[in-house]
């Protein structure tokens, strides 16, 4: 599948280290990156956005971005079907700082403006929701984690005990259930 990244009205080339930057972290369009230096952007999937990332989860006029005050970007989403998101939380307006990650639909785009971060790492989590507007999609489910998450204490990751611990109760509930059920049964149907 060729797909295609536009940057409509804007020339590529080699960035500027004094403008603020869109890198893309999903694939199949890792990597590709947008200077940001106009004091407003349109993005969307459509080709006449300023920036166009053809990506179906995206809406045709996503979101808006504006320049502030101190020469950073202020994300204004716009009405988008699967919503726009800054590091996880869905967002209306909010503006973005060094290291956020931006994402429109199921497109995560890193926020890099050039000031010194103390992040080492970029961690992504990518999916594609294949449900009907207005039922809860994959991606609106992966907000749970952060819930679990912020209850072992802040900053901290879920170890791989919690992930599997939920899932595997659930399991054993439903085998004693069963089990009992059928206790039940032979109890007083078989003689």
């Amino acid at each position: 599948m060729d797909v295609l990244l536009f940057q409509h009205g804007r020339k590529r080339g080699t960035l500027m280290a004094t403008n603020p930057k869109l890198v893309v972290l999903s694939e199949p369009l890792r990597g590709q990156s947008f200077e940001l230096s106009a004091e407003h952007y349109v993005v969307g999937r459509v080709e006449s956005c300023d920036i166009c990332i053809p990506d179906p989860t995206m809406s045709s006029k996503h979101c808006f971005m504006v320049r502030v005050g101190d020469g950073g970007y202020e994300v204004q989403d716009q009405g988008s079907t699967n919503g726009s998101r800054i590091n996880g939380i869905k967002i209306g307006t909010q503006k973005l700082v060094n290291s956020d990650i931006l994402q429109l639909g199921s497109v995560e785009l890193l926020y890099d403006c050039g000031a010194k971060s103390t992040t080492t790492s970029v961690g992504t989590k990518t999916g594609i929701s294949l449900a009907p507007a207005g039922r809860t999609s994959a991606s609106d489910m992966n907000n749970l984690n952060e819930l679990f998450r912020s209850s072992s204490g802040a900053g901290r990751k879920s170890s791989p005990v919690m992930k599997y611990l939920f899932p595997g109760l659930i399991i054993l509930i439903g085998l004693g259930v069963a089990y009992l059920l059928l206790s039940l049964i032979m109890k007083f149907f078989v003689k």
